[in-house]
């Protein structure tokens, strides 16, 4: 069957490669392994591909690692529960993310024009390692068992 690690890169690049886009790959990948309860609202991922609607700016694979975060981890019923804690998980996993690509804007990742075969290659091997990192990441923090 394989790792926590490995189902989810291998998910989350068969979920791309059938046409949805890198924040809905990487948020529709974790709602199945860690049945997050997300459903239909992997909407709200759908406008952060291509780094905000094709804006080029905050990666959306980076995105919607954040979203799995906020999913496992966020607060349920706003303002009740501290925030520090959150945005300390959320910051540690984007400082991994950037530490390992240098850069965290869909711009300077994606390295190829929207739509070409390039950039859809480029952006299948971000979100598949993106997918391993952030699992890696949630088995590290206790969010996530290895297996």
């Amino acid at each position: 069957m394989g790792t926590f690690v490995e189902k989810a890169a291998a998910l989350s690049g068969e979920k791309y490669k059938k046409g949805i886009n890198c924040a809905e790959a990487v948020v529709v990948t974790f709602d199945e392994l860690c049945d997050l309860g997300i459903g239909e609202n992997v909407r709200l991922a759908s406008c952060f591909g291509g780094g905000i609607g094709h804006a080029g700016d905050l990666c959306g694979a980076l995105s919607g690692s954040v979203m799995v975060l906020g999913a496992l981890a966020g607060r349920r019923r706003p303002p009740e529960g501290e925030r520090a804690p959150m945005y300390a998980l959320s910051k540690g996993f984007y400082e991994k993310f950037t530490a390992v690509n240098n850069a965290a804007d869909c711009d300077t990742l994606r390295k190829f024009d929207f739509g070409t075969r390039e950039q859809n290659i480029n952006c299948l091997k971000l979100v598949v390692a993106t997918a391993a990192l952030l699992a890696k990441y949630l088995v590290e923090k206790g969010l996530a068992a290895e297996n």
